[in-house]
């Protein structure tokens, strides 16, 4: 695409907010090839970041459980290991990857030997070299099911799970407030502090080295709604208050969760009895979102995981519908777009310097808002937008503000070529917002453009003063 034609389509931006629509990804039902895997629900399911890995299952809620190992890699289901190769017939336990050593990390269930009524606390590894290895730990946690995914690799620990319907030594069953952590030789117990539940979900967010755990069933059998953390550093669980509460009046069991990286927010989707729900929700640190799309599935008892290589999120076989499938689905955009923060920044003379940030994925037929923050009273404010931030006509780029107004300071400086547009910001409360609705058209996925917020004081000496930039380039829904 030729400069000129990426100027005629990014300069349409200010005359179609009306084509623009809300932002949220949709859910895609995946054709697969070869062969597929029998029906099934209440999986263990782990990603190594290139696949996606299902293990044993129950065929209904009246059980056939199933012992073979799968893994999808987008396209295609393969059977990684036949039935009757290592961990037996088992439903609803916790598997983790790790990716220090290589190998999934299977713990508890039950159904053990295809009877309901059965369970252990049997510790399995697998590896593509070794196939299935029982473990010998000396320390046990007392087995579990209805872990619902709750599984997560934590950096420097190991596997680790919270929760979990559980079984005494005198086989009483009890909704567990434990969380456990594989080191490769032993389970280590890292707390008993937590909410006690069971048919939960929870997440790693790598960006906060913490744990988010969501909904499930409290003892005494009810759903909840409720949002808990566990802070890595101080091995301490905190239960969160939101503004928005996810299945208010109802709670959520039985539903499917990841951690979006790229977006930096947790996914829950789906759960509840019968048929299940079609509902999305998201979480971005602080409160909850609904971000439901048609043509979702209607699910529960299943897996979820972020899939690095497939840059989405992949869910399943579940129950859907009220029936066990053996689907895969993808939650994200076809093409994603990025916000990417670079440069140097610089501040005013009241010693604030302005902010970039956005909460959007840029694409096509949506709208970004770019948020500037920080920002001087009484200073005014632009956004300027452009297509290079090597060079502003014949001019290199960063073009030091002392250049053109000798008392700026040093170090402040314009980064990004002004040849598309440069509002003046409206300023509230030290922030503004530049929205900018794109067309649905395809031939903008992929264009790159750059933004950067600029102040300038009048006064004597006359300066200017900046924010870092943003490289913006649009993706799909």
């Amino acid at each position: 695409m030729t400069k000129l034609t990426k100027i005629a389509l990014l300069s349409s931006l200010t005359l179609l907010a009306a084509e623009a629509s809300a932002q949220a990804f949709p859910w895609r039902q995946q054709a697969a090839g070869g062969t597929l895997p029998l029906v099934r629900e209440r999986t263990f399911t782990a990603t190594d970041g290139n696949v996606y890995y299902m293990y044993g299952g129950q065929s209904s809620t009246t059980v056939t459980g199933r012992d073979d190992l799968w893994s999808w890699d987008g396209t295609t289901w393969t059977q990684v290991t036949a039935p009757g190769a290592g961990a037996g017939t088992r439903v609803g336990g916790v598997m983790g990857w790790d990716p220090v050593r290589g190998k999934l990390v299977v713990f508890s269930g039950k159904g053990t030997g295809n009877d309901w009524n059965l369970f252990d606390n049997q510790t399995w590894e697998w590896d593509a070299t070794n196939g299935w290895v029982q473990m010998t730990p000396a320390t046990l946690p007392d087995p579990r099911w209805l872990m619902n995914d709750s599984t997560v690799y934590i950096p420097g620990a190991g596997v680790a799970f919270h929760g979990g319907l559980a079984w005494d030594a005198a086989g009483n069953t009890y909704s567990s407030n434990e969380t456990w952590f594989w080191i490769g030789t032993d389970w280590v117990q890292l707390s008993n502090t937590g909410p006690a539940v069971h048919n939960h979900t929870m997440v790693y967010r790598a960006a906060h080295n913490d744990l988010i755990l969501f909904g499930g069933t409290v003892a005494g059998g009810s759903p909840n709604s409720d949002t808990w953390r566990f802070d890595i550093n101080s091995f301490a669980w905190t239960q969160l208050t939101t503004t928005t509460t996810p299945y208010a009046g109802t709670g959520v069991t039985g539903h499917l969760s990841y951690y979006n990286p790229i977006t930096d927010k947790v996914i829950v989707h789906g759960g509840n009895g019968g048929s299940g729900t079609n509902v999305t929700w998201e979480f971005d640190g602080t409160d909850w979102t609904d971000i439901t799309v048609t043509g979702a599935p209607s699910c529960r008892n299943g897996g979820a995981h972020w899939v690095a290589a497939l840059n989405a999120g992949v869910a399943g076989p579940m129950n859907e519908s009220n029936g066990a499938r053996n689907r895969v689905w993808h939650h994200g955009p076809q093409t994603w777009g990025t916000f990417e923060v670079m440069g140097t920044d610089c501040p005013t003379s009241a010693m604030l310097t302005a902010t970039i940030s956005s909460s959007d994925m840029p694409a096509i037929n949506a709208s970004l808002d770019i948020d500037f923050d920080n920002l001087t009273a009484g200073v005014p404010s632009l956004a300027v937008v452009g297509l290079s931030d090597t060079f502003l006509g014949a001019i290199p780029l960063p073009l030091a503000f002392s250049v053109i107004l000798p008392g700026s300071g040093a170090g402040c400086s314009l980064q990004v070529s002004n040849d598309l547009f440069s509002p003046l910001l409206n300023v509230t409360s030290g922030s503004a917002t530049l929205s900018l609705p794109f067309p649905n058209d395809p031939a903008l996925v992929g264009v790159s453009f750059y933004v950067q917020n600029v102040q300038v004081e009048i006064g004597t000496p006359d300066t200017a003063s900046n924010s870092k930039y943003a490289k913006v380039t649009i993706g799909e829904i």
